[in-house]
């Protein structure tokens, strides 16, 4: 029985990350792309929302990112950097980036710091 369940989680020491708590979909129409979020967004989620956040912001395609946070159950503090690092992306590229139905825990965290004056956020 041990070996069962040693095979059914990772191995001691793996450095394997965990799997994301978050899942993104992104969809285009016209010039303006949308990242929809889902989950839970930590460090790790944070991560891979800034590999697909620079994506999309380099798409030709792209003149303006939503990003749509109303399906966000939770965010980590430590998370929070990739709204402002992609809105810092976009405006170099002269892209729009707007976060969407933030959850209130969100809005409370950029309230409370200087972000929320970098960033158009719709409520």
């Amino acid at each position: 029985m041990a070996l069962l369940e040693r095979a059914e989680g990772p191995a001691a020491g793996s450095t394997t990350p965990p799997p994301p708590r978050v899942r993104f979909a992104v969809s285009h129409a016209a010039s303006t792309a949308v990242v929809a979020l889902r989950g839970v967004l930590d460090d790790h989620g944070g991560e891979l929302l800034a590999v697909v956040l620079r994506g999309v912001i380099d798409d030709i395609r792209t003149k303006t990112v939503v990003v749509d946070l109303r399906d966000v159950s939770g965010v980590e503090p430590s998370a929070v950097e990739v709204f402002t690092a992609a809105s810092g992306w976009a405006r170099r590229k002269a892209v729009g980036f707007r976060l969407f139905g933030p959850p209130v825990a969100l809005s409370d965290m950029l309230t409370a710091t200087w972000l929320s004056g970098e960033l158009d956020i719709v409520p």
